[in-house]
């Protein structure tokens, strides 16, 4: 270990932009960043507190020559458990106590323990860890679903409110706080979980590394419903447009295409069809994750960028104008939406109103299902779709 010397005073405002950082890196990857952004929190509600890095230095300094060598991370997770401990609302400390032990991959109380488990299981029982959570997050990477998205909802609104209670600080501190920052992450914030029409929602999740569930489709009552495998009675989405349903799974990555099913119903919609759209949707969109979207992009207005047409075989003709088509399209802020259009009409006013199609806009065509007149009705459709967009 080499001792570079002290550190200077850290300035507020450091903070802040480090928050902005992991706020942006925390909707789509929550768990660290919860453990950073309660360290920044810990440091502006207690800019008189050493900073962490000279108590660590004391506390290697300080231990006996033949002690186990000290762990930092341990070390960090015992100084903000002891903070909020003291500090924090008692339901939110529970709550941070699950994350740390999910973030150190902990596993106390199994059989095969390493000695920094049975470290950090001296320090969750200071503070009061149940067993029955224990036992629950050791089997984290086996959960269904439904877990992982239950604790993952909970994770973004946690951050959530740890973030505002950062820029409420900073605000008392500074007037510095830059308005292009405010635009970029409350746009950011917005574009995850702000209700629009026809727009996907985003499936808050705790990890990114689980078994994908098997999911059907079902069609009953008026509506497609998709279940998965490990909590059948509830489904993971519910709509009448069976295109909107595959969207969700496709933009929210939990779509295989090797384990997708299908109920028999009297509809028309086969489960080959969902499974090649389903991987168009992928190759076109990929799956959600903003905190690859440049920061300058949340300063412009929302405009559409990128659209996937379906057209119905059975109810599309463009010599006579008449047609069905369902579009999914992206916006420049991550934003999916599924649309469906009874006439060209329609779509034309939709999309070149307001100026909210980009003039390098990327459209890719497709038919619901193929038939002998695919060629033909496909080269129609996109050459009529290809004049609605505005010229160059």
């Amino acid at each position: 270990m080499i001792d570079l010397g002290d550190l200077e005073l850290i300035e507020s405002g450091e903070y802040f932009g480090a928050a902005l950082w992991q706020l942006n890196k925390s909707l789509t990857h929550p768990l660290k960043s919860i453990i950073k952004m309660l360290l920044l929190k810990m440091f502006l509600e207690a800019p008189q507190d050493e900073l962490l890095c000279r108590r660590f230095r004391a506390f290697v300094l300080d231990s006996a020559g033949d002690a186990a060598p000290p762990d930092p991370a341990l070390f960090t997770m015992n100084e903000v458990l002891r903070y909020f401990a003291a500090h924090g609302r008692q339901d939110h400390f529970a709550f941070i106590r699950k994350c740390f032990y999910l973030c150190y991959d902990l596993q106390w109380m199994s059989r095969k323990q390493t000695r920094r488990d049975e470290t950090a299981g001296l320090v969750l029982k200071r503070y009061g860890m149940e067993r029955r959570d224990i036992f629950s997050l050791n089997e984290f990477s086996s959960w269904g679903l439904d877990r992982h998205s239950e604790f993952g909802g909970l994770m973004f609104e946690f951050v959530t409110d740890i973030y505002r209670d950062i820029l409420r600080i900073e605000r008392g501190l500074s007037r510095d706080i830059g308005p292009d920052d405010l635009t970029i992450i409350g746009r950011k914030i917005a574009s995850s979980r702000q209700v629009k029409e026809g727009k996907v929602p985003i499936l808050h999740l705790s990890s990114d590394i689980f078994n994908l569930p098997a999911l059907t489709f079902v069609f009953e009552g008026g509506l497609w419903k998709v279940f998965a495998a490990h909590n059948p009675p509830l489904p993971v989405i519910a709509d009448e447009d069976v295109v909107f349903c595959l969207a969700y799974a496709a933009w929210n990555g939990i779509f295989d295409p090797l384990q997708i099913r299908m109920q028999p119903n009297p509809t028309s919609v086969t489960v080959q069809e969902i499974i090649d759209l389903g991987r168009m949707m992928r190759d076109v969109f990929g799956v959600y994750d903003i905190a690859r979207v440049h920061f300058g992009k949340f300063l412009n207005e929302e405009i559409v960028n990128k659209m996937l047409v379906v057209l119905s075989v059975e109810e599309t003709q463009a010599e006579t104008g008449k047609v069905d088509i369902c579009v999914m399209y992206k916006n420049n802020w991550e934003e999916i939406f599924v649309r469906r259009f009874p006439s060209v009409e329609i779509m034309h006013a939709f999309f070149t109103g307001d100026g909210r199609v980009s003039r390098r806009l990327e459209i890719v065509c497709t038919l619901r299902r193929h038939d002998k007149s695919y060629d033909k009705i496909l080269g129609q459709m996109t050459d009529l779709i290809g004049r609605l967009m505005p010229p160059d």
